[in-house]
C-alpha cells in the first residue's frame, strides 16, 4: 500500500533534542526503543518526557520485544505505553500471531509487526524463502495495522564492499538492477544495525499485502530515494543511518534523509 506522500519515521530516539530535530526536519513519526540490553534502550520515564515534548499530530511509536514475557507483564507494558501517550506499539521480536491477536483485543493502540528479511539469500533456496516471508507477513496482516520490513541478519564484509560498488555504479550509470545494495554492520535482531536487505524481496512483499508497509534496514540519506523507488513502501524508517559517531541523531543527516524521502512524494 502506497499513498501519494511517503511517510518518514526516525527511530531510536533517546533525547528530547533529537526528537525535535526529527520533527523540525519533517518526520511524521518518532520511535523509542523499549528493548532492554540494546544500546538505544530508554526507560518508560524518558520515553514519556520525549513524547510530551513533541507537538501534536506526530505519531509516537514504542518499539518492543514481548518474547518470553507473561500475559501479565505484557498487559503492564501496554498500560504504561497508553499512559505515556504512545500511538503505536511496534513488535520487533518473534511474537506469535496469537500474542498479537490478544494485544489487538486489549488495546486501541495501533500495532506494527516487524518481518525479518535476510541480508543475503542463496540462489538455491531463494524462491522458497521468499514464499515463506510473504506467507508470514500475510498471517500477521490480519491482526496488525502495518507491517515493517527490516533486515534479519548482517551481511558479510565482502557484501558491504560489493554493495558500495553497486550503489556507486547505479548513481553513475543509472542502470536498472534487481540486486539491492547490502551494507554490512554488526548483526542485530533488534534493528538499527545499518544492514540493507534484498529490496526485491521487500518489493514483492509490498505487492502481496493490502496493509501499509514500512521499509527499514540500513537506510540513509544516500540510498533512501533508491529504496523508495524499488520497494514503493508506505513509509520509511531510519535509525543508525542518521546518527553521528557518538550514536546521537545528526541534525544534518536527519534533514537530508527526510528531504530525500519527501522529494519523491507527489
Amino acid at each position: 500500500m502506497r499513498g501519494s506522500r511517503i511517510r518518514v519515521k526516525v527511530c531510536g530516539i533517546r533525547r528530547v533534542e533529537d526528537a525535535l530535530i526529527a520533527v523540525e526536519a519533517g518526520a511524521d513519526a518518532i520511535g523509542v526503543i523499549q528493548v532492554e540490553g540494546t544500546r538505544r534502550f530508554i526507560s518508560v520515564e524518558d520515553a514519556e518526557k520525549i513524547f510530551n515534548a513533541i507537538p501534536p499530530l506526530i505519531t509516537k511509536v514504542v518499539v518492543v520485544m514481548f518474547d518470553g514475557l507473561s500475559d501479565a507483564e505484557i498487559d503492564q507494558r501496554v498500560r504504561d505505553y497508553e499512559r505515556i501517550g504512545a500511538d503505536c506499539i511496534q513488535l520487533h521480536g518473534n511474537e506469535r500471531v496469537e500474542i498479537v491477536k490478544r494485544l489487538r483485543e486489549k488495546t486501541s493502540l495501533k500495532l506494527i509487526k516487524k518481518i525479518g528479511i535476510p541480508a543475503q539469500l542463496h540462489a538455491s533456496s531463494r524462491n522458497a524463502v521468499i514464499a515463506r516471508i510473504i506467507q508470514n507477513a500475510n498471517s500477521y496482516e490480519k491482526v496488525v495495522d502495518a507491517i515493517l520490513l527490516d533486515t534479519a541478519a548482517a551481511a558479510s564484509t565482502a557484501a558491504r564492499t560489493t554493495a558500495q560498488a553497486h550503489l556507486s555504479s547505479h548513481h553513475s550509470s543509472h542502470r536498472s538492477s534487481h540486486q539491492s545494495p547490502q551494507i554490512s554492520s554488526e548483526q542485530s535482531p533488534h534493528g538499527g544495525s545499518g544492514v540493507v536487505h534484498d529490496w526485491e524481496i521487500s518489493a514483492r512483499t509490498v505487492s502481496s499485502l493490502g496493509k501499509p508497509v514500512i521499509l527499514a534496514g540500513g537506510l540513509n540519506p544516500e540510498n533512501v530515494r533508491l529504496a523508495i523507488m524499488r520497494v514503493r513502501p508506505f513509509a520509511v524508517d531510519v535509525s543508525s543511518g542518521v546518527e553521528n559517531a557518538s550514536g546521537w541523531k545528526d541534525e544534518e543527516k536527519v534533514r537530508k534523509f527526510v528531504s530525500a524521502a519527501l522529494s519523491l512524494s507527489h
